[in-house]
């Protein structure tokens, strides 16, 4: 039974509760825990085998369950078994095999969680990068930044240039904070650790004592967008500083015939992009270029720029090659001064592009030499600058898993797992277990017809919207904050957003959290929340998916436009399919959803949109729900389809508040129609008007419920059309359970007693309040709980509230026969109209 004011449903429909392709949860947690012992075991033979059998590979698998089914504790104890046994081996059987494991997270916080959770028999540590904070202080790890900031400005390796420089036959240089570092400090615990957790982003390029006696990796949640990286290059820059950082030979010495091969690659380059932007030279072949500017290899070619082979370097190749030779020594040390440093970056900054200009380099060679026309990893595209215009070129990058890593097991726990994805770094890996698990006390409802995109939401600076338009968007603000606080009722609710719609909920009240999209993974604090409502979704913008999709793919991703939908509007690189739902009771309903016609882009916004509703909506862990703690939660997304069975699809239209919330909301709920025409003239202005309200919405208040809605009503109170398009629920509680039910009976002859509920907090006005509509007042009470209970014999769902009927009907002799029902027709009706009844 699910209780809240105003939202919360008591009856639902059994059969929309089922999902026939779920399993139990019970069930999905001995495969999971099967499934982890299995590789673990595996990591074990592997390394057995690794001694003797040359040229065997490490398993590398993955497992998606949804969140709550216990991924991280099965991993917890599956990776204390294989440290455990690894020992054991090692010491009985004299077998060298590697026990430690690295476990990478998605944050530093979520990996001590999972640390302090381990055995005191398992030595583990967290390994954070510089620039974090202590999470027990929130102190600085490192405090010498401006050191670690100058050492990174000049690509220069920050341990020997702003922690320690060892000297032959001398003490080494040490930072004046050295003793006191947090982040040195860490090192001797990890060394030491059977167990290291960090985060993803050390997949690929791990320290060395990261990986030291490694035998398994464990990664938690998906890690993929830790893995690309963007950049852009000035074209015409490119030979700016050919003349003050040269070509050197390895002794250190100017090379100037390569630096003169270097110059002529660069010229090349150059040419090659003015070709590919559609630029015209003699003796040069036409259409080199393409409309959406990614680089070509024709144009390449044309410059004169040639590819690899098996015996030679080709053009890229041979300049990444040369531009790392250009690095020299900069006199930059641990005990170097803030100033000093400051003027060692100004002198050397060139250095750090060193390692964007390899990577453009080797971008350049991967499409020489390979078979594609157009590499996704090359665009020329230009850039607004406070000077102007400048021609680059973007470098759309992926990293690739550190080899120290790549060749060893690897297990992957995602409860949002898109293994086309994850096949781009590890391209062996297997999907091990893939679950749907049932949740049948979480009912989760999608809300359409409203949109709710960030941009058509979000503040904006003064000027940016016209004053109609910014009227129209705070009319929807208040819209949403009324409808979400009428779902929470007073209950524990948990709002998950856009970061920039926050501020819509920072009045919304103390029992209201309020949290963002992509903050929220692996949190488990709102396990217990009673109403979770998730707004909108995360989308990227068009050009950033077909960015993200260039650096994963390495294809060159380009979204066909398509005509605006408006007047003055923009073109859409969006289109909208109708799409199936799945519902829990196995049936479909279509919703329309914007989606892109490029498989490479939609891959793109599954992984970031759907993935962030779908870990959102996990952290109500509906699969650990019971009947004695259900949550309700609400998707308030009409453009976006998620991979998760729904309970209900409903209209937000149907669920904005009519008077009957906003008279619950404002505390006290008379039972009688006409009472509440008195307390709440400005609600209704008739007690017909009232009696109507009550009718429409099936309010019962001493049974403390109201119909679940279906139609729609307009202002003049006609009903129009159902919009809800799906919904199970029968009928809703009016309020939470302890919120008091009062008695009272005005003076005057013929007045009769009746009941209503009040907000605990509006307790000790009630009766004046009621009395200043009513006049003095006969008798007035709370009614206890246990007074409180259901009646047992049948009740009226809707009728003339003052006919006083539950005292005449329980005067009724029962049925022998055919259950409890009051023969209707023995009885005289006051208005002539006979109620429709239901078993109570």
């Amino acid at each position: 039974m699910r209780e809240l004011r105003g939202a919360i449903i008591e009856e639902f429909d059994p059969g929309a509760a089922t999902q026939p392709d779920a399993m139990p949860v019970e069930l999905a947690r001995a495969m999971l825990r099967t499934v982890v012992e299995q590789q673990m075991q595996s990591a074990i033979r592997f390394h057995e085998t690794s001694e003797t059998t040359s040229g065997s590979r490490p398993g590398h698998v993955a497992i998606c369950v949804p969140t709550g089914v216990g991924k991280s504790e099965a991993a917890r104890a599956g990776v204390v078994w294989y440290v455990q046994e690894a020992k054991r081996k090692k010491k009985r059987e004299k077998k060298r095999i590697p026990h430690r494991v690295l476990v990478l997270v998605p944050t530093h916080r979520l990996g001590e969680e999972a640390r302090q959770r381990m055995p005191a028999d398992i030595t583990t540590a967290l390994w954070q990068s510089r620039k974090a904070n202590d999470l027990a202080t929130g102190e600085p790890l490192c405090l010498n930044p401006h050191a670690v900031e100058a050492a990174e400005a000049i690509g220069a390796n920050v341990d020997r240039t702003a922690c320690r420089r060892g000297r032959q036959g001398q003490e080494p240089i040490l930072c004046p904070f050295y003793d006191q570092c947090g982040y040195q400090a860490q090192k001797a615990r990890v060394k030491k650790a059977d167990i290291v957790f960090c985060a993803h982003e050390y997949l690929f390029a791990p320290p060395k004592h990261l990986t030291r006696k490694v035998g398994l990796v464990i990664i938690d949640e998906s890690f993929w967008q830790a893995g690309i990286s963007f950049s852009r290059i000035a074209v015409e820059a490119l030979d700016a500083e050919l003349q003050t950082f040269p070509v050197r030979d390895h002794g250190h010495e100017k090379n100037g015939d390569d630096t003169a091969h270097l110059a002529d690659l660069i010229d090349r380059l150059k040419l090659g992009v003015r070709l590919a932007r559609g630029e015209h030279l003699i003796d040069v072949p036409p259409n080199l270029s393409r409309e959406d500017g990614y680089l070509t290899k024709g144009a390449l070619v044309a410059a004169g720029l040639l590819p690899s082979d098996r015996y030679e370097d080709g053009s890229g190749a041979a300049a990444a090659k040369l531009e790392w030779r250009r690095k020299v020594e900069v006199d930059l040390t641990p005990e170097t001064g803030e100033e000093a440093a400051k003027a060692r970056v100004k002198e050397y900054r060139f250095l750090g592009q060193l390692r964007k200009r390899a990577a453009m380099w080797r971008a350049v060679d991967e499409l020489l030499s390979g078979p594609d026309d157009a590499s996704g990893r090359l665009r020329v595209e230009m850039k607004t600058t406070k000077d102007g215009a400048v021609l680059c070129l973007r470098i759309n990058g992926r990293r690739n898993v550190h080899d120290r890593i790549a060749t060893l097991p690897v297990v992957v726990l995602d409860a949002t797992l898109h293994d086309e994805v994850v096949k781009f770094f590890f391209p062996r890996i297997e999907v091990a277990l893939d679950l749907k698990v049932a949740s049948p006390h979480e009912h989760i409802t999608q809300v359409i017809g409203l949109p709710v995109g960030k941009s058509s939401l979000a503040q904006l600076e003064p000027g940016k919207r016209s004053a109609q338009e910014e009227k129209r968007v705070g009319n929807k603000r208040q819209r949403l904050l009324k409808t979400v606080r009428k779902l929470a009722g007073g209950r524990r609710t948990l709002v998950i957003t856009n970061k920039e719609l926050e501020s819509i909920f920072e009045d919304a009240g103390p029992h209201i959290e309020v949290a963002h999209f992509n903050a929220i993974e692996g949190i488990d604090r709102w396990r217990d929340v009673e109403c979770l409502v998730t707004l909108g979704r995360p989308l990227p913008s068009p050009n950033a998916v077909e960015h993200m999709a260039a650096a994963l793919t390495g294809k060159p991703i380009a979204l066909p436009l398509r005509p605006a939908q408006r007047p003055c509007g923009r073109p859409q690189a969006m289109i909208t399919q109708d799409r199936p739902v799945q519902l829990k009771s196995g049936a479909e309903v279509l919703l329309p959803s914007r989606v892109f016609e490029l498989p490479e882009a939609e891959l793109i916004r599954q992984a970031v949109t759907e993935a962030a509703v779908v870990q959102a909506v996990g952290r109500a862990r509906g699969v650990n729900r019971s009947a004695a703690n259900p949550v309700e939660v609400w998707m308030i997304l009409g453009d976006t389809i998620v991979p998760l069975a729904l309970d209900a699809v409903v209209e937000f239209g149907d669920l904005e508040p009519n008077t009957i919330d906003i008279m619950i909301e404002r505390g006290l709920v008379p039972a009688w129609s006409a009472d509440a025409a008195k307390i709440y003239p400005d609600l209704w202005p008739t007690s017909q008007a009232a009696r109507k309200a009550y009718s429409r919405d099936g309010l019962d208040v001493e049974r403390n419920r109201r119909r679940s809605v279906t139609q729609s009503y307009k202002e003049d109170e006609a009903a129009s059309s159902p919009r809800s398009v799906t919904g199970s629920y029968k009928y809703r509680f009016i309020r939470k359970c302890h919120t008091p039910l009062i008695r009272y009976q005005p003076q005057g002859r013929g007045q009769k007693s009746r009941v209503a509920l009040i907000e605990a907090a509006s307790l000790a006005g009630a009766r004046a309040q009621i009395e200043a509509a009513l006049g003095e007042l006969a008798s007035f009470e709370v009614i206890a709980g246990e007074q409180q209970s259901e009646p047992k014999r049948p009740v009226l769902v809707w009728g003339k509230p003052d006919s006083n009927l539950a005292a005449r009907l329980a005067a009724q002799p029962q049925s022998p026969s055919a259950g409890s029902r009051p023969r209707a027709g023995s009885l005289r009706w006051p208005f002539g109209e006979r109620p429709a009844w239901r078993d109570a």
